[in-house]
């Protein structure tokens, strides 16, 4: 199968064979045990301690770093990306070469990122983490999650652009959840029609109900958009009558009650 070209709004991601990268910088143990065991706090006050007396670069970094997962540890998340900016300033002056204590602090930001729902930095740290982590063994999920983010943005087109790239850096692709996100996109964007159809071979082939019940349930609501309520009414029934343990099975069966069709 051929690989799919990255989106070209964005920088080209892709794993790197022959990038060499440095070995993981060790925490300060006393630092993290004191994430271990909750005390944010003491944590904060030690490590800023550590950044205060130091002059290298490199240890303010890994201070930096572990100030930010103290903050992210902590859910302090607006004090973990003001700690970001003070990471990328000190960045600014030292000539170091992308490695994993610069990846985990971009990732670690990104988680921050998405809690405050500030999608847009989600993405471009994300977008950092894999600059300075090319083999990571986690590319597709950063790029799942980068694809959410998009999605969150209601950019769908880019969305399933990164999707695409990580199933192609994938060995089992897209599970079946993600592909029915990926072909609700279409409806989102007005493309009801390639909807119905991505959904219907996504029911057609799956084996698992919920993910069946879910295309059926979804299908029942493109048809209501496009006004076909005979076959709206057929997709719920279908929910109802051949996966009765599901949640859809629930929703379609309200819907069904309350529009005053017969249930079998």
């Amino acid at each position: 199968t051929e690989t799919p070209a990255p989106p070209t709004a964005t920088p080209t991601i892709k794993p790197s064979p022959t990038a060499t990268l440095t070995p993981t910088p060790v925490i300060e143990v006393n630092n993290l045990d004191l994430l271990i065991f909750g005390e944010y706090d003491q944590a904060d006050h030690d490590i800023r301690e550590q950044i205060d007396v130091s002059a290298d670069p490199v240890e303010i970094l890994r201070g930096q770093t572990d100030l930010i997962e103290s903050s992210y540890a902590s859910g302090d998340y607006q004090q973990c990306m003001d700690t970001m900016e003070d990471f990328r300033e000190t960045l600014t002056g030292t000539d170091l070469r992308p490695n994993a204590l610069l990846s985990k602090a971009y990732y670690l930001n990104a988680q921050c990122a998405a809690e405050l729902e500030l999608y847009k930095a989600e993405i471009t740290s994300l977008e950092k983490y894999l600059e300075y982590s090319p083999q990571s063994p986690i590319f597709s999920e950063v790029i799942e999650e980068a694809a959410y983010a998009y999605h969150s943005l209601e950019d769908y087109e880019m969305f399933r652009n990164y999707l695409d790239i990580s199933s192609a850096y994938s060995e089992t692709g897209l599970n079946e959840y993600i592909l029915l996100d990926y072909s609700l996109s279409y409806s989102y964007e007005g493309n009801k029609d390639e909807a119905i159809t991505r959904l219907t071979d996504l029911y057609n082939n799956s084996a698992d109900e919920n993910i069946k019940a879910a295309a059926d349930y979804y299908l029942g609501i493109i048809y209501d958009e496009k006004g076909l309520q005979d076959q709206e009414i057929a997709r719920y029934q279908d929910v109802v009558n051949n996966y009765p343990k599901t949640y859809y099975s629930y929703l379609a069966l309200l819907w069904l009650l309350d529009h005053d069709q017969t249930v079998s």
